[in-house]
């Protein structure tokens, strides 16, 4: 609810913008999977807005190709869903 950018997107009614929401994303996959950085977002589908302070679910699976799935959910609901291909971190 404190995020910048909701105060300004869609006012009294405030929508959490796409970009925060995928940061979020890339943020807990790179977290997770600390060797690997996400280099590209394949696709991905926003069926539905997030609300400020909407609980969030994500689940990430790993397809045989190396790319990485991801579902978000709210209240059970699909939300975002969508594709991301990962890469070996290279170490400076």
């Amino acid at each position: 609810m404190n995020h910048p950018s909701l105060a300004g997107h869609f006012p009294g009614n405030p929508i959490v913008p796409g970009v925060v929401i995928l940061d979020e994303i890339i943020h807990t996959i790179e977290s997770n999977w600390e060797e690997k950085t996400v280099t590209v977002l394949k696709f991905v589908k926003f069926i539905k807005p997030l609300r400020a302070e909407q609980k969030v679910t994500l689940t990430v699976d790993e397809t045989d190709t190396g790319t990485l799935k991801f579902v978000c959910k709210k209240n059970g609901e699909i939300f975002v869903s969508g594709q991301c291909i990962v890469t070996e971190k290279v170490l400076a």
